[in-house]
């Protein structure tokens, strides 16, 4: 360890156990180091003699597991995995790198679930991922130990004390790749795969340290005459190697003190010059000229690289300035524009000793470190010579039998002891460090198109319940049946060795308490010509119980699809099968793994090749979990698959997690009969963490049951954290139809062009087959989901108390979205928070009742929020901006129809008549309070106009409340004053009246228009009331007008007898308190056009026209403008 230690005394040898400490005692720096490396030694050892040289933990399928995600980027899974007994943990993207981050409770720690590409490796930043374009690539751990120190980690200063603490061991873990011929497996032996024996060989140098015969000094008082350590200080001596020279040769480098006089690099103020946190520390642990400096940072380390070698020219204490002759060449560090170094690099500098002319003991010169132009370091003397480093101390290098190898900071640590004279006497000894320890991780198949899915996994599991003295062990070529049937009653274990065991017949396996497994990676099961290869056979009145089959590779031959089965079970309960292949000799097969009566079954980090379906479960199945399986289930012509995972008749739940699933039409169904309405007793069930992407549908119409990428019947489901993806129509990304249910956090894309009219990103509730509306689907949450593409986003059918919250719908660069959220049939239903962007039509509510629409933001598009046929919408909070054809549309709506609080900004810019909220027939109140509709008909930035624009439209409304709505123009008047523009327009929907002789009774219903802002164009009127006579005594209209404290502005053209700024029509009307004024002057304020009126406290240019009104005189009783 490149600190200041008094020696490293580790020796496993001497079977040294933990450090004891007496009383008055001196403890030493390096027997506590002893100590901890024989702790280290203790459990590195015992790990690997109770679970082998590699493996990760079974209940952690995802450690270190390479995977493939979009686009083909290689993952790198997160956990742990252990190699060599040294624990290498990969805890995942952060928060801040965009990883999901939760609380692990059994560790009692943060912990991400997110996997880290290959290029994001926290010890291997910015490496550059394999190229599929190169061929076939093997994906390697490798693992290390390096010590750290301040200079490598700043938090080790003590922030109350200023200095640095104790140092610290930490494991480094690089996950890298070596191009591979066709043909290499995760089984074939290392000698078999070029250059992979050469990396993972270590190395073969050897250093001996002695004592040489110097010259007596000149006061034998200092050192006795005879004496060959010819210094009086005790050193802590470290020889490091810097790489190979051009003939070969390792070139080496040393230190007096461990290579501890090094200090952190401030600023590179120059080529030349640099500034450091610290020259000089004392008189000997400091920095002069003449000193040979290596600077180097964590991305070199990393590397395998040395750093840059440099001879200090100037060193100035007082500045903390060194300069140096050589130049750094630019860009070897990388550093901001004041020169500062990039903090997490941890750029330093470390001061090495060797100096002078340095010769070998046969005279040859090895190197001038006087010259400051030279590199600083010198080559290994000639084998059978030494170079004396100083002080009498000689060092000499050779190899171990076999090819030279030498690797980047081998290094030897050893005592020089004045008192005794004596050194450590190292003989052939082999680095102390660093030593490198690697493990396989997958073999990644490449191509022009990308790598390959499934990816070939070479890890092993360690699994304490797999963990057996094998009953049987198998060679290929003999019978498996045999040792079957051989078992003891009380079960047992079957252990197949590497290589291809042909099955003259299907296996069955009809006892209890049996683990089968391969040795290792490599062991092939090929099937019987269209059979299954093995069978598990029991009832549901004696089940086959406690099975575990892992590690093996199951092949089928024969016709494509012919086996309904690779490996089937029917009548089990408590069965595991992990870590196992599924494939095809030829062009594909049937079914992977099918399940029958069956309880408590496990498919766990398995992979499915070319076959028709992947995972199947049905008659009176359930409590089956499927979790970190890969599926490529296209045949070998590409040909899709039917389905990834199904469950059919079910009696208990299914769980689906983190799997993906490629190339089938249909991703997981859990559902009796998805070609009628949806059922099943999967109560319970979850689809989690899974990535789908749906092979194109074939020509022609598809079969209902493969439109859906996950498809959910039962209720209590759980539906979250999916990415499902498609490219063809019909397609529904995900339906939902069990009640009590939940789908969160799930991405729907839809990836072709043009757009995807029949494609629904979620689809909550169902239909049966013949379009009719089915069961209801009650209580169930869609939530936080995106659905992108030129699709349509949610549609709720037939469903009740259901909310459709925090939602993101975007058509994204492919196109706009068809509908965004569309209600069929539904009831109190609770559309909240969801963005809407770029939908023809972003919200539609069709035949429901009170289903409330609110607080959305919706932008671009076509219409924003349409409710048809309601009973009771409720549209409030919400905001729309450009929506070309229309902001709010409800029409044929019962009850009170609300539309409250909404934001509506230039909207129906694309319209003829542009509309920014609208209403027709309304068989009840129509209450439009609050809202602020601005902009209408026109497009951002002038983009686009209509030819007219009504900011509230109302028309056959039986009753109406507009209250405090905010109808204007931002940012000037742009609407030209000669265009028939309205701020609002509304009509009545019936009024009659009966004559009794004398008397005439009229029946007919209020408008209330109170408190609003009405800013704007129109050539005959701002505000507007309509009617239209039928007979003498039917008028559709509204009978009894309240017109109250509302301020109009009028952007008018000039004025004459036919225009006001407001135009009411009625039987009778209150006009109280409003301001009104045209900008033209002189324009009539208020046409009553018959109506008699009450007219009071109103500011106007002018009194109304063509009506009665009292009190009078009108100037009284109001105020002109």
């Amino acid at each position: 360890m490149t600190m200041d230690i008094s020696g490293k005394t580790f020796d496993p040898r001497d079977n040294h156990g933990d450090l004891l400490i007496a009383q008055g005692k001196l403890t030493l720096d390096s027997e506590q180091n002893a100590a901890a490396e024989a702790r280290d030694r203790r459990w590195r050892v015992q790990t690997m003699d109770m679970i082998g040289r590699a493996g990760y933990p079974a209940g952690l399928p995802e450690s270190f597991r390479i995977t493939l995600g979009g686009g083909g980027e290689v993952l790198i899974g997160v956990g742990r995995m252990y190699v060599d007994g040294l624990l290498a943990e990969n805890h995942g993207l952060t928060a801040a790198q965009g990883g999901t981050v939760g609380f692990d409770a059994a560790h009692a720690e943060l912990r991400s679930s997110t996997a880290v590409p290959f290029d994001q490796q926290p010890y291997l930043p910015g490496t550059a991922p394999p190229d599929p374009a190169a061929g076939d690539h093997l994906v390697y751990l490798d693992v290390w130990r390096r010590e750290v120190n301040h200079l490598k980690d700043p938090s080790l200063v003590e922030p109350a004390l200023g200095v640095d603490t104790a140092g610290r061991s930490q494991t480094v873990w690089q996950v890298r790749s070596l191009p591979v011929a066709d043909g290499v497996t995760c089984a074939t032996p290392d000698d078999e795969i070029a250059d992979w024996a050469g990396l993972i060989a270590p190395s073969s140098i050897r250093l001996s340290s002695f004592l040489v015969p110097v010259s007596d000094p000149d006061n034998p008082c200092e050192i006795p005459p005879g004496q060959q350590l010819r210094t009086t200080e005790n050193r802590t001596y470290r020889v490091e190697t810097h790489g190979l020279a051009a003939d070969g040769r390792a070139l080496l480098k040393w230190s007096r003190v461990n290579a501890s006089v090094a200090t952190r690099v401030v600023s590179i103020d120059s080529a030349t010059r640099i500034t450091v946190a610290q020259v000089a520390r004392d008189d000997v642990h400091r920095f002069v000229p003449g000193d040979w400096i290596e600077l180097i940072d964590d991305r070199l380390e990393f590397a395998g690289q040395p750093g840059l070698m440099r001879m200090v020219a100037t060193a100035d204490p007082a500045t903390n300035v060194l300069t140096f002759d050589g130049a750094i060449p630019a860009g070897t560090f990388p550093v901001d524009a004041d020169g500062v170094p990039t903090p997490d690099l941890n750029l330093r500098i470390i001061r090495w000793d060797q100096g002078g002319v340095v010769r070998a003991s046969g005279g040859a010169v090895l190197a001038d470190l006087t010259d400051a132009a030279g590199p600083g370091v010198f080559p290994a003397p000639p084998p059978g010579e030494f170079v004396e480093l100083e002080a009498g101390i000689a060092v000499g290098i050779g190899f171990a039998p076999g090819p030279q190898r030498v690797r980047v900071g081998d290094h030897w640590i050893f005592r020089a002891r004045a008192a005794t004279g004596t050194i450590d006497m190292l003989a052939d000894a082999p680095p102390h460090g660093t030593h490198h320890h690697y493990a396989r991780l997958a073999v990644l198949e490449g191509g022009a198109g990308g790598f390959a899915e499934p990816v070939e996994d070479c890890r092993d599991p360690i699994d304490p319940d797999e963990v057996c003295c094998c009953t049987f062990v198998i060679q290929p070529g003999e019978d498996i049946q045999q040792a079957i049937d051989g078992l003891p009653l009380a079960g047992g274990c079957i252990c197949l060795k590497p290589g291809e065991h042909v099955l003259p017949r299907t296996l069955v396996l009809a006892r209890s308490d049996v683990t089968l497994h391969g040795e290792a990676r490599g062991v092939t099961l090929r099937a019987p010509p269209n059979e299954p290869a093995l069978q598990l056979a029991g009832t549901l009145a004696d089940p086959v119980s406690r099975i575990r089959i892992h590690t093996l590779a199951f092949v089928g031959e024969g016709a494509e699809g012919a086996n309904n089965r690779l490996l089937g079970m029917d009548g089990v309960e408590d069965v595991t099968v992990s870590d196992c292949d599924f494939s095809a000799l030829q062009v594909g097969i049937g079914t992977a793994i099918r399940i029958s009566n069956a309880n408590d079954v496990t498919v766990a980090n398995c992979r499915i090749s070319r076959a028709l379906a992947g995972v199947v479960a049905d008659e009176n199945s359930g409590d089956i979990v499927v979790g970190d399986c890969v599926m490529a289930l296209a045949n070998a012509r590409g040909q899709p698959a039917l389905i990834g995972i199904g469950m059919a008749d079910a009696t208990g739940p299914i769980t689906v997690r983190d799997c993906t699933i490629r190339g089938a039409l249909a991703g997981v169904v859990v559902n009796d009969d998805p070609s009628a309405p949806p059922a099943s007793l999967a109560t319970n069930s979850r689809v989690t963490g899974c990535v789908i992407e749906l092979a194109d549908l074939p020509p022609g119409n598809a079969p209902p049951s493969l439109v859906f990428g996950i498809d959910m019947a039962p209720e209590y489901a759980t539906v979250s954290g999916n990415a499902v993806t498609y490219g063809s129509a019909p397609r529904v990304g995900i339906r939902i139809a069990g009640a009590h249910s939940v789908a969160s956090g799930n991405h729907c894309r839809y990836q072709s062009r043009p757009p995807g009219l029949s494609a629904v990103g979620i689809v909550l509730g169902a239909t049966n087959p013949d379009g009719a509306a089915a069961a209801r689907t009650d209580d169930v949450t869609v939530g936080g989901n995106t659905v992108e593409g030129p699709q349509s986003g949610i549609f709720g059918i037939a469903a009740a108390h259901c909310r459709i919250a925090g939602n993101r719908i975007d058509g994204g660069e492919l196109g706009n979205t068809t509908l965004g959220i569309f209600l069929n049939g539904c009831d109190d239903m609770d559309v909240a928070g969801n963005t809407i962007l770029g939908a023809a039509a972003a919200i539609g509510a069709v035949e429901g009742d009170r289903c409330r629409l609110r607080d959305n933001r919706i932008e671009g598009g076509g219409f924003g929020i349409v409710a048809l046929r309601m009973e009771a919408p409720a549209i409030t909070g919400n905001s729309l901006r450009d929506c070309g054809q229309g902001g709010v549309l409800i029409a044929a709506t019962t009850e009170r129809s609300l539309i409250d609080r909404n934001r509506v900004i230039r909207c129906g810019s694309a319209a003829d008549q542009g509309l920014g909220i609208a209403a027709f027939l309304v068989l009840g109140e129509a209450t439009i309070t609050g809202n602020e509709v601005m902009d209408t008909g026109e497009g951002r930035n002038g983009s686009s106009s209509s030819a007219t624009a009504i900011g509230i439209l109302g028309d056959l409304i039986l009753e109406a409340l507009v209250q405090g709505n905010l109808v204007t123009y931002g940012g000037g008047q742009t609407r030209d004053a000669a265009n028939e523009d309205r701020a609002m327009r509304l009509r009545g929907l019936l009024e009659a009246s009966v004559n009794f002789g004398d008397r005439r009774l009229v029946l007919g219903f209020p408008v209330k228009i109170l408190g609003n802002s009405f800013i704007g164009t129109g050539q005959t009127a701002l505000v507007e009331l309509l009617e239209q006579r039928l007979t003498d005594n039917l008028v559709i209209r509204f009978e009894r007008v309240t017109f109250s404290d509302n301020y109009c502005l009028h952007f008018s053209p000039p004025p004459d007898d036919r225009r006001a700024t407001v135009s009411l029509r009625g039987h009778r009307g209150v006009i109280v308190g409003n301001h009104i004024k045209s900008l033209a002057g002189q324009y009539f304020p208020v046409n009553l056009n018959g109506v008699t009126s009450t007219y009071l406290g109103n500011v106007a240019e002018a009194p109304p026209i063509q009506g009665a009104t009292v009190p009078m005189p009108v100037a009284n009783f109001n105020l002109d403008t």
